[in-house]
């Protein structure tokens, strides 16, 4: 009678010794650092009744030229060989809605 083997778990697990992209992780902390500090930066001008000063704009921009920059370090990371892109993948969206609310923001600004 012949003897099956069964393999443990892990020796049937394959890994393939990828990482992270240091460009998807890079975009994905500053999509998430600049989400909040927009989420902030709206909460407050509600806080003071819509009427926020010269720094709060300025601030708008910065967060915005800031996701471009992450942005385009989640593209990098996208194209990086033997790396997982979940990172990269969700920094570039984050980075990208990020931008496109701010975007909202200055157009329905200059709107009204």
């Amino acid at each position: 009678m012949q003897q099956v083997k069964v393999k443990k778990r892990r020796e049937r697990a394959k890994f393939s010794g990828r990482t992270h992209s240091k460009n998807g992780i890079t975009s994905f902390s500053t999509g998430i650092i600049l989400a909040v500090l927009l989420v902030m930066l709206i909460d407050y001008t509600f806080a003071i009744a819509g009427t926020a000063s010269l720094y709060i704009g300025s601030a708008g921009i910065l967060i915005a030229l800031l996701s471009i920059v992450g942005f385009v370090f989640g593209i990098r990371g996208l194209k990086e060989e033997d790396v997982y892109k979940i990172s990269s993948l969700l920094g570039t969206l984050l980075n990208a809605l990020v931008f496109a609310a701010l975007v909202a923001i200055f157009v329905s600004g200059i709107l009204n």
